[in-house]
């Protein structure tokens, strides 16, 4: 059996290089989802494996900058694109891929590296734990009703999303530095918004926008959504705002784009794939129960490449000294002990190998934890951190827990 040859691709390369990616998925490329795809690619962030000059495998990343607790800035791999053909499974192929990923992050001095995976079973091994959680939730029209009723001034004013998204760009920058988990989208992934193709619409409608403007006009929400059509029998509209994303500066703002959402003509139900799990819709509605939760999942998944950068970054909700002592089979660089102190106005990490840890955790559950979502006394109670020290968990759950949770608002 001949040696693979592994490499970057060229730009001239790039359909070639994406076909075995798009097979794993078991998709059938267009010229649009190719299209789609390229306006994100970075060039020299990929890695494919070829076999006599076929593309086998590949994976890429994106250059994030990932908002951490306390709304500093750490630069992350995104990585994405993942797959390898199922003639070549189990020969190495996706373990070399992301051994050369996470080199290359650490080569650009990005401490971190997230993804959104496509099968939970696959990341643990690879140091990833889950970073934030999404909901996907339906809410009948007419019960988007407030106690007390909402007073929000502005007005809100349509866009054709296909023709401008500068606006929507605005407002998402704004909001994307104060929200953990969200990150930076370039030009180019503004530019997918207007392509908008057929194929990613599931049967629904065009993509539609929304933007809301304070009383002095200046831009401070947006939604985009499409409409799924379901005209019964007797000619009455039953149609549902599949709603795609809704950002917002402040959560009256919020509350009032699902007001328009709600009077959105014949439509009689919102629903929407990949919802905040604390939306404050829920706690000032009428009535809460008619908001369904149809399920949760995990999200964006996290891992740290450089301990010391990636906790000294972020800040703390309390001030606190841990120990911590971390395993980290794959990517040997990271595994160590390091004493953090951390505060709610900043944070220094260092190695220290010969001191007593409070707690030992892996790297998938010190990704998890990053970001605030999870308590940490919560992986000690399904055994995945071991307590050393008395109070050592306490005092982590205070630390690193944050409110709201982190989320991330796109598959990537």
């Amino acid at each position: 059996m001949a040696a693979l040859e592994f490499r970057s691709p060229s730009r001239a390369e790039l359909r070639e290089f994406f076909e075995p990616v798009v097979s794993a998925y078991g998709l059938d490329a267009t010229d649009d989802d190719y299209r789609y795809e390229e306006l994100t690619y970075e060039d020299g962030r990929s890695i494919g494996a070829l076999d006599d000059g076929v593309w086998v495998g590949g994976a890429g990343a994106y250059s994030f900058d990932v908002t951490v607790p306390g709304g500093d800035q750490v630069g992350a791999s995104g990585v994405t694109m993942v797959g390898v053909a199922p003639t070549h499974r189990r020969r190495g192929v996706l373990t070399t891929m992301m051994r050369w990923l996470h080199d290359d992050a650490v080569r650009r001095g990005e401490p971190l590296a997230v993804l959104t995976a496509s099968e939970a079973s696959i990341y643990r091994r690879f140091g990833y734990g889950v970073a934030t959680d999404d909901a996907r939730i339906t809410v009948p029209s007419r019960a988007v009703v407030f106690d007390p009723p909402l007073q929000v001034d502005g007005r809100f004013r349509r866009l054709d999303p296909h023709q401008d998204t500068s606006t929507l760009a605005d407002v998402y920058e704004q909001v994307r530095l104060r929200r953990t988990g969200w990150f930076n989208r370039g030009a180019g992934w503004w530019e997918r918004l207007r392509l908008d193709p057929t194929d990613a619409r599931a049967g629904a409608s065009k993509l539609f926008a929304v933007v809301h403007e304070d009383a002095s006009g200046a831009p401070d929400g947006f939604a985009t959504w499409r409409i799924s059509q379901n005209h019964v029998d007797n000619r009455v509209a039953d149609d549902t705002v599949v709603l795609d994303e809704l950002v917002a500066l402040d959560a009256d703002v919020e509350l009032a784009i699902w007001q328009f959402l709600a009077g959105i003509d014949l439509t009689t139900t919102i629903s929407w794939n990949g919802a905040p799990m604390d939306l404050p819709l829920r706690w000032r509605m009428v009535e809460p129960r008619q908001l369904h939760l149809r399920g949760r999942s995990d999200w964006m998944w996290a891992r740290l490449l450089d301990v010391p950068a990636a906790l000294a970054a972020r800040r703390y909700l309390v001030a606190g000294d841990l120990v911590v002592h971390v395993d980290d089979a794959f990517h040997p660089a990271a595994a160590g002990t390091y004493r953090l102190k951390g505060s709610p106005d900043g944070a220094e990490c260092e190695r220290v190998d010969d001191a007593r840890p409070d707690l030992s955790l892996g790297a998938p559950e010190l990704g998890a934890i990053y970001l605030g979502g999870v308590a940490p006394s919560l992986y000690a109670t399904a055994g995945r951190i071991v307590e050393h020290a008395p109070g050592a968990l306490e005092r982590a759950d205070a630390m690193f827990v944050t409110h709201p949770a982190p989320y991330c608002p796109l598959m990537f």
